[in-house]
């Protein structure tokens, strides 16, 4: 379970390297702790080839994407900043990966975004009157595509898009 074994493992199922941790890429690091995290997990795709030394690596993940909404306004996230202090432009909607610890579903991985991404108590969040989950809004997609973070390394995302509205008692615990 070193970066060392990780790099060895995919190189040896077809996934060159090379481009991790170069521009807006993520490092072997990176995804050795997100794997370490279970945020995401791989899986050998069989099906893909003949010969298992040419068998692809699939990268499992399964991105939630944040609709923070206050009246007519949504969050964008503008940047990111990795560990090693490289930033890369987002201009999207707010994005946390699912994680099993999340047992309390998608509202859970909701309030733990909010919580890592804009510094705010969890115990904040789930207050009454704070915020709506809209479950009217929900939409799933499931796509296989190769990664932006992680260039070589094919991916299936479980994609699942919600709405969450901020209710008047979380408009100053969201002001700043």
């Amino acid at each position: 379970e070193s970066e060392g074994q990780l790099k060895q493992f995919l190189e040896a199922h077809g996934v060159c390297t090379e481009g991790f941790g170069q521009g807006s890429a993520k490092s072997l690091a990176h995804l050795l702790n997100e794997l370490r995290g279970e945020s995401c997990f791989l899986e050998i795709d069989d099906t893909a080839v003949e010969t298992p030394s040419s068998t692809r690596v699939l990268r499992i993940v399964e991105p939630v994407f944040i609709r923070l909404c206050w009246r007519t306004k949504v969050l964008v996230q503008e940047t990111q900043r990795f560990p090693d202090g490289r930033t890369r432009m987002r201009k999207m909607l707010l994005a946390e990966k699912k994680e099993p610890s999340d047992g309390g579903g998608l509202f859970t991985t909701v309030v733990r975004a909010l919580h890592e991404e804009l510094g705010i108590a969890p115990d904040q969040l789930q207050q009454k009157g704070v915020l709506k989950y809209r479950t009217d809004s929900y939409h799933f997609e499931l796509e296989r595509i190769d990664s932006p973070s992680y260039p070589g390394l094919t991916s299936i995302y479980r994609t699942h898009h919600v709405q969450v509205d901020i209710l008047e008692e979380g408009v100053e615990l969201l002001k700043d």
